[in-house]
C-alpha cells in the first residue's frame, strides 16, 4: 500500500543527513510527506520523508493533462535526490511505504527492556490523560495521545484498536509492521529519528509551546562557527560537539565515538532527547531539600517542592554543588558524572584557567560562577544564594505559566530566557515595588 505526498515548492536546508524538518501530529510521519524543492548545481534537491521503506519520486511539468513520471529507481539509500535542471518548472510528488502499525506488544517481543521502561512514562498514559477531562473521543486530541489516529490500521477507538492507545514506540520510530513481518529486512527498519521536530509534533501550540519556544532558543541550533570547526576535523565532533552537538552527546552518553560514526551528522542541535530520555525515568536525590542555610549571609531557604528524591524523564538532575570543570580534551567517559546539574553538564568553564593565554575565556562558566568554584584566586570559594534554590538555574530560567487564551498561550520556559521576575518575588518580595 503507499501514500501520495502533497506537493511542494518551498526551500529547505541543506544537510549530509537527512532529518525530519516538518512537525506532524503524532510524531514521526506515518505517510510519505515533502519536505523541500532547494536550488542545487545544475538543478534542485528534492527532499521527503516517512516510515522506513522504498521511495518512488515522480515529476510532471503541468498539472492538466501531463502523465506523472518515475524519476531514477524506487530507493531506500536517502530521503532525498538531485533532479537535474529541466529548462522549465517541474512538479514533484514521491510514493511510498504505507502506515502498517503493529503495537508496542509485538515491539516487546525483542525490546522488551526497553518497553518495560517507557511503560513507567508519562507516554503510557497519554490517552488516560484525555479519559480523566472527557476528552478521549476528541478528534483533534487523538492523533497525539495514540498510535497513527487518522491513518489506516492506527488508532479507531477503545474497543476496536486497544492496543494502539497511548504514546507508544510507533509514534517516535514510524510504523513498524513491516519489520515485523521480515524482522531481517533491513530496509524497513523503523527510523531513530533525534530531531525536535518528531516532539514537535505534538509538543507546539498555544497550549503547550514547547516546541515553539525551544525552536527559537540558541539549544535549536548549532553555533555556525562550533558547526565549521567539526566539518573540518572528526576530532571536534567529540570534543566540541558533547555540547554544542545533539548527535555527538547522544552518541557519548551511549558510550559510542561520534568521531567515527558522526561525519556528516554533526549539524543536530540541543535537541529534546540529548536532555530528556524518552524510554526512562530518571530518579533523583535532591540534595538541597529542606531547610538549608546559606553559610556566607546566614540566609534559610526553605526547599519543599521536589522532596527528598524526586522522579522525571530528564537526565541529569535539576541541582548539585558538585564542582564540574570538563576540558574538551578530557575523555567523556572519564569525567561524565551524571549527577552534576543537567545545565551544568556544559554550561561550565571547561577547565579553563585565568593564567592560559591560549586561547579567550569560553562562554560557559555559569555553572561555576553560581557555585562559587570558578577559578576566582580567592582563599575560600563562596557560592551565590541562588545556589541554594532546589531547581537551580531552571528556577529563573525556566518559569512557566498555563495557558490562559490564544492571545495569551502557556509558557514552558523551553525559552530560557529570563523574562518573566515572579520567581524573585518569593524572597524578595513585591516585584513591582523593587
Amino acid at each position: 500500500m503507499t501514500r501520495l505526498c502533497l506537493l511542494l515548492a518551498a526551500s529547505a536546508a541543506a544537510q549530509n543527513v537527512q532529518h525530519l524538518t516538518i512537525t506532524e501530529p503524532g510524531g514521526m510521519p506515518g505517510t510519505p510527506v515533502m519536505m523541500g524543492v532547494s536550488p542545487a548545481t545544475n538543478g534542485v534537491k528534492v527532499s521527503w520523508f516517512g516510515p522506513s521503506g522504498y521511495y518512488q519520486l515522480w515529476q510532471k511539468y503541468s498539472l492538466t493533462g501531463a502523465a506523472w513520471l518515475a524519476w531514477g529507481g524506487a530507493t531506500n539509500a536517502a530521503c532525498m535526490a538531485a533532479v537535474p535542471a529541466s529548462g522549465g518548472k517541474a512538479f514533484f510528488r514521491v510514493s511510498g511505504p504505507g502506515p502498517d502499525y503493529a503495537g508496542d506488544r509485538d515491539c516487546g517481543e525483542c525490546h522488551g527492556a526497553i518497553r518495560n521502561s517507557v511503560l513507567g512514562t508519562a507516554h503510557s498514559r497519554a490517552l488516560a490523560a484525555l479519559q480523566q477531562i472527557s476528552q478521549d473521543a476528541n478528534p483533534n486530541c487523538l492523533a497525539c495521545h495514540t498510535v497513527g489516529y487518522g491513518l489506516p490500521t492506527g488508532y479507531q477507538n477503545e474497543s476496536t484498536t486497544p492496543l494502539l492507545e497511548n504514546v507508544q514506540c510507533e509514534n517516535c520510530h514510524g510504523p513498524a509492521g513491516s519489520h515485523l513481518a521480515n524482522p531481517n529486512n533491513l530496509g524497513v527498519v523503523p527510523r531513530v529519528e533525534l530531531a525536535a521536530q518528531v516532539c514537535g509534533g505534538c509538543h507546539n501550540g498555544a497550549e503547550h509551546p514547547t516546541f515553539d519556544e525551544w525552536n527559537g532558543s540558541p539549544h535549536g541550533q548549532v553555533v555556525p562557527e562550533v558547526a565549521g570547526i567539526m566539518a573540518s576535523s572528526s576530532a571536534d565532533i567529540s570534543d566540541c560537539g558533547r555540547c554544542h552537538s545533539g548527535s555527538a552527546r547522544v552518541k557519548l552518553l551511549d558510550g559510542g565515538d561520534p568521531t567515527t560514526t558522526l561525519t556528516g551528522d554533526y549539524d543536530v542541535p540541543i535537541t529534546c532527547a540529548v536532555c530528556h530520555d524518552p524510554h526512562a525515568q530518571y530518579v533523583h536525590t535532591n540534595t538541597l531539600n529542606g531547610v538549608v542555610a546559606d553559610y556566607f549571609s546566614g540566609l534559610l531557604f526553605t526547599n519543599n517542592q521536589l522532596g527528598a528524591v524526586y522522579t522525571n524523564q530528564i537526565r541529569n538532575p535539576y541541582a548539585s554543588l558538585i564542582t564540574c570543570s570538563v576540558s574538551p580534551s578530557d575523555s567523556f567517559s572519564n569525567v561524565y558524572d551524571p549527577g552534576v546539574n543537567v545545565c551544568a553538564q556544559c554550561h561550565n568553564e571547561r577547565g579553563a584557567a585565568w593564567t592560559d593565554t591560549s586561547r579567550s575565556p569560553h562562554h560557559s562558566p555559569q555553572y561555576n560562577i553560581l557555585i562559587g568554584s570558578a577559578d576566582t584566586n580567592l582563599p575560600i570559594a563562596q557560592f551565590g544564594a541562588h545556589a541554594l534554590l532546589e531547581r537551580q538555574c531552571v528556577s529563573c530560567h525556566m518559569q512557566s505559566s498555563p495557558y490562559v487564551s490564544e492571545s495569551q498561550p502557556a509558557v514552558t520556559g523551553h525559552s530560557f530566557e529570563m523574562n518573566s521576575y515572579a520567581i524573585c518575588a518569593n524572597c524578595h518580595g513585591n516585584v513591582a515595588g523593587r
